[in-house]
């Protein structure tokens, strides 16, 4: 009988220790950042994978509690990743490591000697861990930062459908295909900078366009507005795919349709195809850059 009571003991310890692990409180600025959790993490062998799959589940949760999927390369996305330190005697210490570009946020360190986790419990490690992730006061000051930057009288929101014209082509380098390629790198970087946009589709544009009786090979400006407004569009993106010189240019803009406000305009620069795909997730990034729900 206090063999089973002892078990009993046991368990609720450990239950009690797994349940006191942190809850996330995501901030109320959490849908104006983006985060991404690097799932090439580097650490000793170790049983199932533990460390990779706390990377993966940490990033699931900061995305269910609201925070922006974003891209390494994208110049406001915090990034995060997640390292492994074995101490000589016992035990363990997890890093959460956040940086902005070249420049250093904080390290969150856990040690397993002081955690409410047991073991190698990959979900209660990542609770903890992406619980201090969005309680960093430091990624908080970040977020401030950045929105002074920004400045608060260009912070622009949006909401509803969004459409992405296809880009024109005025380079004879570019196939048709290759431009359809950049177009819908624009299309997903919207995706994941304003989530809270519902982005039409390359096949239910092209229905409505033809619905619309409208023709885009000669139209611009105030015409591609006025095209959004038809198809029931709350927002367009339009540009033009060209080169100047040597270096390949996608110049993109962001109008609002109701009042055919010009929000935002960015420009994708490169020597080559290739630089151009990189410089194209950067520049719809910048686009927008101060667009919030």
């Amino acid at each position: 009988m206090k063999r089973a009571m002892a078990v009993l003991l046991l368990c609720g310890c450990a239950y009690f220790r797994t349940g006191r692990a942190m809850e996330m409180q995501a901030p109320p600025w959490a849908a104006e950042q983006s985060i991404y959790v690097d799932p090439n993490t580097e650490h000793p062998l170790i049983g199932g994978g533990f460390v990779d799959d706390v990377a993966r589940d940490t990033a699931e949760r900061l995305a269910g509690a609201g925070f922006r999927a974003g891209a390494p390369t994208e110049p406001d996305t915090v990034v995060v990743r997640i390292a492994f330190e074995r101490h000589l005697l016992a035990g363990f210490t997890l890093h959460a490591l956040l940086r902005r570009g070249d420049a250093a946020i904080e390290d969150i360190a856990l040690d397993s000697a002081d955690s409410a986790c047991l073991g190698t419990d990959a979900r209660c490690w990542s609770r903890e861990l992406s619980s201090r992730i969005a309680a960093s006061q430091k990624l908080a000051s970040l977020h401030t930062a950045q929105t002074k930057e920004a400045g608060a009288s260009t912070i622009v929101h949006l909401s509803g459908r969004l459409a992405v014209l296809e880009l024109r082509n005025s380079t004879s380098e570019l196939t048709a295909r290759q431009a359809r390629y950049f177009t819908d790198l624009v299309r997903s970087g919207a995706l994941q900078r304003a989530p809270q946009l519902e982005v039409i589709t390359r096949e239910n544009l092209l229905v409505l366009l033809q619905a619309s009786g409208k023709d885009l090979a000669n139209c611009e400006g105030e015409c591609e507005v006025d095209t959004g407004r038809r198809i029931g569009a709350d927002a367009i993106v339009s540009g033009e795919i060209q080169k100047i010189g040597k270096n390949y240019k996608i110049a993109l803009r962001l109008h609002e349709t109701h009042e055919g406000r010009l929000i935002a305009a960015a420009v994708a620069s490169g020597e080559s195809v290739e630089t151009l795909d990189d410089e194209t997730g950067k520049a719809t990034a910048e686009l927008f850059r101060s667009v919030r729900p």
